[in-house]
């Protein structure tokens, strides 16, 4: 299968996104399924960004997602202390 040179580019910057999440302190794996997240989301998308504004736009859709999922994992982990490890 042949990517043709658009998806080649999402896939460049994809790969930023995963290396820059790892240098802020995200693993490996979390940071390449939040990117994985973006790039479905940008190929399965119905608009096409101009290449100057593609960059920007997913780095902060991944940068959303793993904020989102990280308080979904923080309220989480909350409720399960709360309901579960409570001394009686």
């Amino acid at each position: 299968m042949k990517l043709d040179q658009y998806e080649k580019e999402l896939v460049s910057i994809a790969e930023e996104i995963v290396y820059y999440l790892m240098r802020s302190g995200i693993s490996k794996d979390d940071g390449m399924d939040v990117t994985q997240d973006v790039l479905v989301k940008m190929l399965e998308s119905n608009f096409v960004l101009p290449r100057e504004k593609i960059r920007s736009w997913m780095y902060r859709v991944a940068i959303r997602n793993y904020i989102d999922s990280y308080r979904r994992g923080k309220n989480t982990r909350k409720s399960c202390n709360r309901n579960f490890f409570v001394k009686g």
